[in-house]
């Protein structure tokens, strides 16, 4: 299984968990419903906003629902920072530039250009990409978490 089937699956038990169902989880997001239920059947991911309101509201950690983590710990997240500066922390703290973040995820160098100039934010996927890759907390790539 991939991230976006385990976070398809771990949507719908916390979903069981909470007794929600999806109407009344979009509502509580303030999204639509049937975006719920394509995450829910996998024909759709979120954006990295939705997808942290999401962990926000279960209280969970990314990496729980990605499946990547088999536990929840709880924790007090932060509020996400703007991605240019966490990107910028990430950088600084793995000691690497833009070109060998490239190089190591295959992510575009236009894409981390736009990012560290703010146009434009990373897809969920390219997140997990970079915690893969730099084997680093999802959350600490969002910005939720001090690593």
């Amino acid at each position: 299984m991939n991230y976006k089937t385990h976070f398809a699956e771990r949507l719908k038990e916390l979903m069981i968990e909470h007794d929600l169902i999806p109407g009344t989880l979009a509502e509580a997001l303030k999204i639509n419903r049937s975006t719920i239920a394509r995450y829910l059947n996998g024909t759709r991911q979120p954006s990295v906003n939705t997808f942290v309101i999401i962990a926000d509201y279960f209280n969970c950690t990314a990496d729980f629902l990605l499946g990547f983590e088999s536990i929840n710990s709880k924790s007090d997240f932060k509020k996400c920072p703007p991605f240019k500066e966490q990107l910028k922390i990430i950088l600084d703290k793995e000691n690497i530039n833009k070109y060998q973040l490239c190089k190591i995820t295959g992510i575009a160098e236009s894409a981390i250009y736009d990012w560290q100039r703010g146009d434009n934010q990373p897809s969920l996927s390219n997140i997990v990409q970079i915690a893969k890759k730099l084997n680093l907390p999802v959350d600490y790539v969002l910005g939720r978490i001090d690593y």
